[in-house]
C-alpha cells in the first residue's frame, strides 16, 4: 500500500512549516517522491535524519517534518542527493534500488548503504561518493523471430 500525502508539500500550505524555521519543502517533496515511487522503507529517512518514527508519519500526513535544525538540513540535503544519484545510476529500477541499499560495498569496507545512513556527516559524504561505484543491472535482450 502506497501512502500519499494529504496536502501538497509546500511551506505556505502546511501547518508544520511555521514552527520549523527553514524547512526545505522541496527536498521533502523529492525524498517523498523517490521513497514512495520505489517503495523504500521509511526507516531510511528516520535513520538518516536521526528523527523519531513519528516524524516520518508527519511527513506522510502533512508534508513536513515538525522539527528540523541546521544539522538535519545538511543531512536532509545529502540524503536527497544520495537518493537522486542512486535512482539515476540504476535507471529508475525500483527493485535494483532496494537491493542496492542492502548490498555491502567494498568501498564502504563491506558496509551496506542502509547502515551508513545513520553515521556522521562524513559517512554520508563517503556513501554519496560510493553510490557511483554501484553498477546497474545489465539486461540481456534476445531477438525472437524474424
Amino acid at each position: 500500500m502506497i501512502l500519499l500525502p494529504k496536502e501538497p508539500m509546500s511551506l505556505n500550505a502546511n501547518p508544520c512549516a511555521s514552527g520549523s524555521g527553514t524547512n526545505p519543502a522541496w527536498l521533502l517533496d523529492l525524498i517523498g517522491r523517490i521513497m514512495m515511487t520505489h517503495r523504500l522503507p521509511w526507516d531510511y529517512l528516520v535513520v538518516a535524519l536521526g528523527t523519531a518514527p513519528g516524524d516520518a508519519v508527519a511527513l506522510i500526513d502533512h508534508g513536513c517534518l515538525p522539527h528540523i535544525d541546521h544539522g538535519q538540513t545538511e543531512r536532509l540535503r545529502l540524503f536527497a542527493n544520495i537518493l537522486q544519484r542512486i535512482e539515476h545510476g540504476l535507471g529508475h529500477d525500483g527493485a535494483a534500488i532496494r537491493r542496492a541499499f542492502e548490498c555491502p560495498l567494498c568501498v564502504l569496507s563491506g558496509l551496506t548503504p542502509a547502515k551508513m545512513l545513520g553515521g556522521t556527516i562524513e559517512d554520508l559524504w563517503r556513501l554519496r561518493a560510493a553510490i557511483d561505484t554501484i553498477e546497474a543491472p545489465r539486461t540481456k535482450w534476445y531477438r525472437v523471430g524474424h
